[in-house]
């Protein structure tokens, strides 16, 4: 059963003004998360690959390329086998995020920005986002909550699907498609973000999933390459040298979800052309 294209449109444009109206003003971001409040971190055995790279290279934004400065797309290792905390780390670790018409999503509580390394250590002690350093994903965005919600409500078929979250954060549309039988995949612009909450939600929420979903952190203009080549299963390409990856329509995935995920209109392009890639026919 495909979902029709018309109420995935509808569903995108929603997303898309309500990142426009924020972009448009001047504070910031707090919908009453809470903030980051341990220095516990997750070892799900993430190599060395799931630290991206900045990209050196510079040359034209456009929206098939990754900007200048900003985190080249890498596919983040990740270990499922690896055993989940015991039920009082959970206790500790982990609260309910509540719905409409379905049971709670439990999510991770982000680490503190101490407990991280690098430059997103630093933009998270001053602001819930900083452009190419840190996007906002330790924090639950209140339109991902209603994209469950919608999916719930609209009773939208995911079963046997393949799906992406893209800006996933802390995944919760995804595990919510995993758990109706969707094959997902999670793309957040910061790999931290991926092996520090999105992971540990996948793994808590959905513990044995018929087939283990695939991570991927940086910028949306060359994911489509990244992901392509991931589904040939071949190192024809080296990381520097990606290809044109797949043309309009030729992609993976039967539905792209996202929310919230814009906030500045410059981004809006790469978002689009990417899930116009990453779509089939």
């Amino acid at each position: 059963v495909r979902v029709r294209k018309t109420a995935f449109q509808q569903l995108f444009l929603a997303s898309l003004v309500l990142a426009l109206c924020h972009a448009a003003m001047d504070f910031k971001f707090d919908f009453g998360a809470p903030t980051a409040g341990t220095d516990f971190k997750f070892n799900f055995g993430a190599s060395s690959t799931s630290t991206a790279s900045r990209d050196e290279a510079g040359g034209e934004k456009a929206v098939s390329t990754t900007p200048e400065g900003f985190l080249v797309p890498r596919e983040v290792a990740v270990d499922w086998q690896a055993d989940i905390p015991d039920e009082e780390t959970i206790e500790a670790l982990f609260e309910e995020v509540n719905f409409t018409g379905r049971e709670p999503i439990r999510r991770c509580r982000p680490p503190n920005s101490s407990s991280l390394e690098g430059p997103i250590s630093e933009a998270m002690q001053n602001s819930d986002l900083v452009p190419g350093v840190y996007e906002g994903g330790f924090k639950v965005w209140e339109c991902s909550i209603d994209l469950v919600n919608y999916l719930v409500g609209s009773k939208v078929v995911l079963s046997d699907q393949r799906v992406i979250e893209l800006g996933c954060g802390h995944g919760l549309p995804g595990i919510h498609a995993l758990q109706q039988g969707a094959s997902v995949d999670f793309q957040d612009y910061n790999p931290e973000v991926l092996t520090e909450v999105t992971v540990p939600n996948i793994k808590l929420n959905c513990p044995d999933p018929a087939k283990p979903p695939r991570v991927f952190s940086g910028d949306w203009g060359q994911l489509p390459a990244v992901i392509a080549r991931a589904e040939e299963k071949t190192s024809a390409h080296s990381e520097d040298d990606l290809g044109p990856g797949p043309a309009v329509g030729e992609g993976t995935y039967d539905m792209v979800l996202t929310a919230e995920t814009i906030y500045d209109v410059t981004s809006a392009a790469r978002l689009i052309e990417c899930m116009r890639r990453l779509l089939k026919p």
